[in-house]
């Protein structure tokens, strides 16, 4: 008689792994871990949003295909200098105001670009400020909440906690980049409808406005003649 088949260690182990009921944050994490996860991913929705629009912003504002990449490429360039300004200077000071410093000078590029529309004053606001061009986060702000993540939790659960922090991000980033598309969406149905039921009462009342007899021309005897006395 064969021997019964004997399972493997690792196998069970497996098992019992995959039977964890999977949470957001890692076992022990404190609350500042959620607090930072669920700031990265509203600025990743943020960022997905924006790395698509602005290029169609900065066009209908009348800039060619160079003065966009321009301002692209300021923003980028602004960003890595800042970030390593930051490197070499964050230690000096408290990294939580680090953070609101940043968070602030954001919300200020975004009033910038909403305001200002000269070449020259937005490339300023793009390399000053931290506005990202793209789905991935460039900002000063990533470094900060990396430095500070591994202080919310224990030595063993840190990888699992930038795992999550990573895939939430990139999660966000793509529904952002999903829903940029709603701005067009609503533009093209609703404000067509409310463009469609102004201008029809208006065309109405210029029809009975006018005279029937107005704009009509009769051929009398080789002469045309107004038809109005």
């Amino acid at each position: 008689m064969a021997a019964p088949m004997q399972q493997h260690p690792d196998v069970g182990s497996s098992h019992r792994v995959g039977s964890k009921q999977w949470r957001l944050l890692p076992e022990g994490a404190s609350r500042d871990a959620g607090i930072l996860l669920s700031a990265r991913t509203i600025r990743a929705f943020a960022d997905g949003f924006v790395s698509v629009l602005l290029p169609v912003y900065l066009t209908r504002l009348g800039f060619r295909d160079f003065h966009v990449g321009a301002i692209a490429a300021a923003t980028l360039a602004g960003s890595a200098a800042l970030t390593l300004l930051v490197g070499l200077l964050a230690h000096r000071f408290p990294r939580r105001r680090l953070l609101v410093q940043a968070t602030v000078l954001m919300a200020l590029t975004g009033v910038g670009f909403a305001f200002v529309h000269q070449f020259w004053p937005l490339i300023a606001i793009a390399f000053i400020g931290t506005l990202n061009p793209s789905p991935g986060d460039v900002s000063v702000i990533l470094p900060l909440e990396q430095a500070l993540l591994p202080q919310t939790v224990s030595d063993k659960q840190r990888t699992s906690l930038f795992a999550r922090y990573s895939f939430v991000a990139s999660l966000a980033g793509a529904v952002g980049a999903l829903f940029s598309g709603i701005p067009a969406w609503v533009s093209a149905h609703h404000l067509a409808t409310d463009l469609k039921a102004i201008e029809q009462p208006q065309g109405q009342q210029r029809l009975h406005d006018e005279s029937p007899a107005e704009g009509v021309q009769a051929e009398e005897g080789g002469k045309r003649v107004d038809p109005t006395p």
